[in-house]
């Protein structure tokens, strides 16, 4: 959680700190890209757990645009309400400094090499999947 905390505190003054952005701002800013990171960590961690898995991806991996708008409205009201609008990330006495800088960073970069390998395997899956049921399709005829 302290992680977490960290990451909204660094994202927080990031917008805080440029001109023209109140701290009104400064939350719905931070509450939206905190958001949108859970959603590429929940995608991520759900790729993997239907690669490794023999039945079908949940059903809000689709590309419906709908459905994943709904989800990350979900993820962004209670992210709101419970990490960014009661503000404890700010009053955890975190600095900025270069090595939390260079972790988030870190982060990022790993989250996208996972969600990467993630969507290429799972591309793999679905493609053999499909050839099999083509070739007993073809076979049946």
């Amino acid at each position: 959680m302290k992680a977490y905390y960290y990451f909204l505190y660094r994202v927080y003054w990031h917008y805080r700190d440029s001109p023209k952005k109140g701290h009104e701002r400064a939350l719905i800013t931070t509450s939206f890209i905190s958001s949108l990171i859970l959603y590429v960590i929940l995608i991520t961690i759900f790729g993997f757990l239907y690669f490794f898995q023999e039945n079908q991806a949940p059903s809000f991996l689709s590309n419906d645009k709908l459905k994943t708008i709904f989800i990350m409205l979900i993820i962004y009201v209670i992210n709101y309400f419970l990490f960014i609008k009661p503000m404890r990330f700010l009053k955890k006495n975190f600095r900025k400094d270069k090595k939390g800088g260079f972790l988030i960073i870190l982060f990022f970069i790993i989250l996208g090499f996972l969600f990467l390998i993630g969507a290429n395997k799972n591309r793999d899956k679905i493609s053999k999947t499909y050839d099999k049921t083509k070739t007993e399709n073809s076979s049946l005829r």
